[in-house]
């Protein structure tokens, strides 16, 4: 998933063959109070793989016994592909584990806008971070076309950010793999109501995302105006290669 992306770096307990026979509990300790002590972070997040599932470690044993010579709260993020008989099914149990992290909103932001299930970039509205521009960049575009705007985008940010998820007036969707578990999670818990287009492709599916998103926030007028703007500049290209 490089995607024109930077890779990440990310601490890891580093386990080998034998801690796949013994277990790797006592290194993922030692790694969250060695991560703990040289980042100084608020927030861990553990992220387990495919073997040290298989054999059944005690990842939240772990946890439980390094929070308390942690000041970061350490957060379990259960994420092994196994889990799931197919990856699809894995990625919806993964993501409304980030709901734990979200805190009820006091107040909530007027015509403002999520998007859930960015799971490729880590989103910046002032730069690509890679060589491509990603989905949500162009979904902020239409968006902000409305005369919204953009709250949050996750899986992105840090933990102050996902705190306050909840303050948006509405949840839109990029992939729904990952977006709608999250967003069914979110007007569970805080009453977030969400609109169930996603990855829009095309003229027609795109517009249809743009008016549903137009309709529930009263921007029809302004989603009229963009999407007849778009197209004219759009449809040339679109006619010319429809024949080729």
């Amino acid at each position: 998933l490089y995607y024109g992306n930077p890779f990440l770096h990310m601490p890891c307990s580093n386990i080998n063959q034998n801690d796949i026979i013994s277990g790797g509990n006592e290194k993922l300790i030692k790694t969250l109070i060695e991560v703990d002590k040289d980042y100084k972070p608020e927030s861990i997040c553990v992220f387990d793989t495919c073997s040290t599932a298989l054999i059944g470690d005690d990842i939240k044993a772990a946890i439980n016994l390094a929070q308390p010579k942690c000041s970061a709260k350490i957060n379990y993020i259960p994420s092994a592909g196994i889990t799931a008989p197919y990856l699809g099914k894995a990625i919806e149990e993964t993501s409304v584990n980030y709901t734990e992290m979200m805190h009820p909103p006091e107040n909530i932001i007027p015509d403002s806008v999520n998007i859930l299930g960015q799971y490729k970039e880590s989103f910046c509205k002032k730069r690509k971070r890679g060589k491509y521009p990603d989905d949500a960049f162009e979904l902020t575009r239409y968006i902000e076309a409305l005369n919204l705007k953009l709250h949050r985008v996750m899986i992105c940010g840090n933990l102050e950010m996902i705190k306050t998820v909840p303050q948006a007036a509405v949840n839109v969707i990029s992939c729904p793999t990952w977006g709608i578990p999250m967003a069914k999670k979110m007007q569970e818990l805080f009453g977030t109501p969400y609109l169930k287009h996603s990855l829009p492709t095309g003229m027609e599916s795109t517009s249809r995302w743009i008016r549903d998103l137009a309709f529930f926030m009263n921007r029809q007028e302004e989603s009229e105006k963009f999407i007849k703007a778009e197209t004219e500049v759009i449809f040339p290209l679109f006619e010319k290669t429809s024949n080729l």
